[in-house]
């Protein structure tokens, strides 16, 4: 099993994802004072979870409640009082979340909600086939727009990247794909048996489907509901990238890695233990390109 969300990994570096990975190695703060990033997405990711799938339509209403949640969430988990510098961050996360409150009330208008935190292939998280993979993932939140005949597939993002969902995922230059999330959410969607039975008033054949993000930056006045238009033209290239990632992964058992390991990797947790270089630090692996047969 994979989750989508590690595709991005192997994409940046395969063997540094077999470390992470495969080997499960990672970082680790022995002694936190402040959250990190992940860490500080989390909680606001279970805000929004807790309103399910049908928020209130109020923007103020819709508010207290993530506000409540929010409390109720980083209490449990960090104690109460909250620590001071995480108590800092629990008022910069409710900035966030109060103009994510106004849009997404704006965007739900005409829409239904029909799953919130789903799990592709059902509660039990058992992922859907591809390619002879099983892949796992959650999508944050999915609506249904009967009279545009529209599914809408979003997922939060408290980056301050500012990127688009197409940039984020996608070089246009070298027609390159970065990142395979929304892509993956997309394509296995249409292959879930379990969410095509429990929504049988969608017609798969017909309906249009648009994957994108709810993006909460630090800047809270950038925050927006940002769509992929353009998405369904690269799905062709995204599925072959996917079986590519897919066969690097299966190779990776005969200590095959298809990168250039003389390629520099920008924030490199691994670097301290990659000396002098990667080619050098592991000279027993055999480095292909990704379309490179053994």
């Amino acid at each position: 099993m994979i989750s989508v969300t590690r595709f991005k990994e192997y994409l940046q570096s395969p063997f540094r994802f077999f470390l992470s990975v495969c080997l499960g190695m990672k970082e680790t703060d022995y002694d936190p004072v402040e959250l990190n990033r992940a860490e500080f997405g989390s909680c606001c990711h279970s805000a929004l979870e807790r309103l399910g799938k049908t928020p209130p339509a109020d923007p103020e209403e819709l508010r207290r409640r993530l506000f409540e949640a929010l409390d109720s969430y980083m209490c449990a988990r960090y104690g109460a009082p909250l620590p001071p510098l995480i108590a800092i961050q629990n008022e910069q996360m409710k900035q966030r979340l109060s103009w994510a409150a106004t849009t997404l009330a704006d965007a739900l208008v005409g829409f239904r909600g029909l799953e919130c935190e789903y799990k592709l292939g059902g509660e039990m998280n058992a992922g859907v086939e591809f390619d002879g993979a099983i892949i796992q993932g959650r999508i944050d939140r999915i609506d249904y727009s009967p009279s545009q005949n529209l599914l809408r597939l979003i997922d939060y993002k408290t980056t301050d990247s500012g990127k688009s969902p197409e940039a984020d995922h996608y070089q246009s230059g070298n027609k390159t794909f970065i990142n395979l999330q929304l892509p993956l959410y997309r394509m296995l969607i249409v292959r879930d048996a379990r969410f095509r039975e429990a929504h049988p008033e969608i017609d798969f054949s017909t309906v249009r489907i648009l994957c994108g993000y709810l993006t909460m930056p630090t800047s809270v006045t950038n925050t927006s509901l940002l769509l992929w238009e353009g998405m369904d033209a690269l799905l062709p290239e995204a599925e072959k990238t996917v079986r590519n990632v897919l066969r690097g992964i299966r190779s990776m058992k005969e200590g095959i890695f298809r990168e250039n390991p003389d390629l520099k990797i920008k924030y490199d947790i691994y670097k301290p233990y990659l000396l002098p270089d990667l080619r050098h630090a592991v000279p027993s692996a055999k480095w292909l390109s990704a379309e490179e047969n053994p």
